[in-house]
């Protein structure tokens, strides 16, 4: 992908001035994701509690970039990042009406879910390690 930056900067004269760099990037973004019944019983809430489980992979590898002189944070600089979830998800349904639209009878998903999330991400030689449950 080629995209343009406008940037300011200071010329040898002392006057700020605007251009125009280009800048062009490749990307990689990987996703699987499986939902599993957990219980093997034939009751409604057997049949609605999955495990679920999801993982990422991103890739952004820069193949032109601006100058260092622009670019004094490192902003344009290639990145690795990685996310994993798992969880267990209880999802039933009611009908109800006048939520959404006006009367019809509608199927609303009522339900819990407990999941753990984390995530790994690399950029300048720096990593940073996040996560949420």
């Amino acid at each position: 992908m080629l995209f343009f930056i406008q940037v300011a900067f200071e010329n040898s004269d002392s006057v700020w001035s605007t251009d125009f760099m280009q800048f062009k990037f490749n990307t990689q973004d990987y996703w699987a994701g499986k939902a599993t019944r957990i219980f093997k019983v034939n009751t409604e809430f057997g049949r609605s509690t999955k495990l679920i489980s999801a993982v990422r992979f991103n890739r952004i590898r820069y193949l032109e970039k601006p100058p260092e002189e622009v670019d004094t944070l490192k902003y344009y600089t290639g990145e690795n990042f990685y996310l994993a979830g798992i969880g267990i998800s209880t999802r039933l349904y009611v009908q109800d009406k006048y939520i959404f639209k006006f009367g019809i009878t509608e199927d609303v998903p009522v339900g819990r879910v407990m999941k753990l999330t984390g995530g790994y991400r690399r950029k300048n030689d720096i990593g940073i390690v996040t996560g949420k449950y």
